[in-house]
C-alpha cells in the first residue's frame, strides 16, 4: 500500500476506534464533537477531497464549534485535503498544539509477548475504566463522556491492564481490531 493510502487508512481506523459523540461530514471533512472531551474525538479531520472554498469552510467550522462553546481543532496529516490547508489555517491564526507519533508494525514479524502480568477484558469493564481514569487523572466531567464513547466502539476490542508482581495496575491499554489492523491505544 502506498504512503498516501496508508495514511488515509490509518486515519479512518483511528476515527472508528474512538467514536465521537456526534459526527458530521462536511465537503470531505469529518467533523467530530465530544462535548469538549479530548482533541482527537473533538476535532476536524480533513481526510477526503474538498471542493468548497477553504477559507469559507474554516469559518463555518469555527461557527459549529463556537455554537457548542468550543474551539475548532484540526487533526492534520501530510494527506490533509486541500493540500494548502495548513497555510490557510496558519493565516487564520491557528498554531500547532501537538504532534502524534503513529507507528506501524507487522505483528507476524514479532515474537510473542509474555502475558503473565496482563488482565484482559473483551468488553468495557468497570475495573479497567476505574484504573484508566485514575492513571490518566481524568476529571469527573469527562468520565461519562469517555465511557459512552468507548461503549460506542463497533469493532472488536479488548481492554488491558498491566500489573506489577504485587498486582498493582501500572498501565492501561485499548486494542481495536478492524480489517487486518489493530490499533493500540
Amino acid at each position: 500500500m502506498d504512503q498516501s493510502k496508508l495514511i488515509q487508512k490509518i486515519e479512518e481506523l483511528s476515527l472508528n476506534a474512538l467514536p465521537a459523540m456526534q459526527t458530521q461530514i462536511y465537503d470531505g471533512w469529518v467533523i467530530r464533537f465530544a462535548d469538549g472531551y479530548m482533541k482527537r474525538a473533538n476535532s476536524i479531520a480533513p481526510i477526503y477531497l474538498s471542493y468548497e472554498n477553504v477559507k469559507k469552510k474554516v469559518l463555518n467550522c469555527e461557527q459549529l464549534y463556537f455554537a457548542r462553546n468550543g474551539k475548532a481543532i484540526y487533526k492534520m496529516t501530510p494527506q490533509s485535503k486541500p493540500h494548502n490547508l495548513d497555510s490557510v489555517l496558519e493565516e487564520s491564526g491557528y498554531v500547532l498544539e501537538g504532534t502524534t507519533s503513529v507507528q506501524v508494525l507487522n505483528l507476524a514479524e514479532t515474537e510473542s509477548l509474555n502475558e503473565i502480568n496482563v488482565i484482559k477484558y473483551d468488553h468495557l469493564h468497570d475495573h479497567w475504566f476505574h484504573d484508566f481514569c485514575l492513571l490518566s487523572k481524568m476529571n469527573d466531567h469527562d468520565q461519562p463522556i469517555l465511557k459512552k464513547m468507548l461503549g460506542n466502539i463497533i469493532q472488536k476490542k479488548c481492554f488491558m491492564l498491566l500489573t506489577d508482581e504485587g498486582g498493582t495496575v501500572t498501565a492501561c491499554g485499548l486494542g481495536v481490531l478492524e480489517d487486518e489492523y489493530i490499533g493500540l491505544y
